[in-house]
């Protein structure tokens, strides 16, 4: 994330959390799963108070264009790298959907590497993506797990005995494209 910021990233500063987590790993393994999911949240959250100001920017500079019909978008999977690229070629950020577009006049040469048809297709589904992971840290995978309904669900553990241990979580399957 650093990167996609441009504030830079000294691994030499982490050393000292090293032994830390080292420890918090060997008392409670599945805390990197929380610690991940934090991270996603903290990431999506800076992500967007970054997305808001350039929103605010174009804003206050005054080019606001008028607004493009939704049956004349074109969405794009634009890397947040890339989103200045992506800007000067005429996309806009559309806050609803997360996920910017152009309209018909864009240059389809020029934004072609961020159209949907030219993502690479993923090579595992998110439900099967989920289950291995799953089973990797030791849940027991069968029936309809993971379920990914945005609700608290519970899975049994492998060796677990009379409900000891169990593994709680939140999936969500999102989609990206409108």
């Amino acid at each position: 994330m650093g990167s996609e910021l441009g504030i830079g990233y000294d691994p030499e500063r982490h050393a000292g959390y090293v032994d830390h987590w080292v420890q918090i790993l060997t008392d409670t393994p599945k805390e990197i799963l929380f610690a991940a999911a934090d991270a996603e949240r903290i990431s999506d959250y800076i992500l967007t108070i970054e997305q808001k100001k350039e929103i605010k920017q174009t804003q206050e500079v005054g080019v606001m264009r008028q607004d493009i019909p939704h049956a004349e978008r074109t969405y794009l999977a634009v890397p947040y790298a890339e989103r200045h690229e992506a800007k000067a070629l005429g996309a806009r950020w559309d806050a609803v959907k997360k996920a910017w577009y152009v309209g018909p006049e864009a240059d389809r040469e020029k934004i072609a590497k961020w159209e949907p048809k030219h993502q690479p297709a993923p090579t595992l589904d998110p439900r099967t993506e989920f289950a291995a992971v799953l089973r990797e840290i030791g849940a027991v995978v069968e029936g309809e797990h993971p379920i990914m309904n945005s609700e608290a669900q519970r899975i049994a553990a492998v060796n677990d005995k009379r409900g000891e241990l169990t593994i709680s979580g939140r999936a969500h399957h999102l989609l990206y494209w409108p």
